[in-house]
């Protein structure tokens, strides 16, 4: 077998041939580096799990201003019903007959009253007892 190529020929052949070879050995030195490709991953995987992060932050906090927003609505709204009834509530007793009754007879109102707090008072103390 005899090459018919002049030295020029092969001379380039070689030199093709040898920058081949040293990009094979970089490749296969960069695959057996596995310390580099486990940083490599692990930076990769760490800016994956920060963008979730920052991802599940950002709605977490959209979604409790919005609570925070429907719950202050709530208690103003309650605010208002319980001033409302509050109003009412007063308004019926001035005009009803219990307020007439207590200054015709303010002392079975009291007593009425004082035994009322007294049955609070037992219950208060037999429940700490118990505990």
């Amino acid at each position: 077998m005899s090459d018919t190529r002049d030295p020029e020929q092969i001379s380039e052949d070689i030199a093709r041939t040898r920058e081949e070879l040293g990009e094979t050995a970089a490749a296969l030195a960069a695959k057996a580096d596995v310390k580099a490709r486990v940083k490599a991953k692990a930076s990769d995987t760490a800016d994956k799990a920060k963008a979730a992060t920052a991802d599940a932050a950002d709605k977490a906090k959209a979604a409790t201003a919005g609570a925070v927003d429907k719950v202050a609505t709530t208690a103003s709204d309650a605010t208002d019903q319980v001033a409302t009834a509050a109003t009412k509530a007063v308004a019926q007793v001035r005009d009803s007959d219990v307020a007439a009754t207590v200054k015709r007879r303010p002392i079975p109102v009291a007593a009425v009253a004082l035994a009322a707090a007294a049955i609070a008072a037992a219950v208060a103390i037999i429940r700490r007892r118990r505990r």
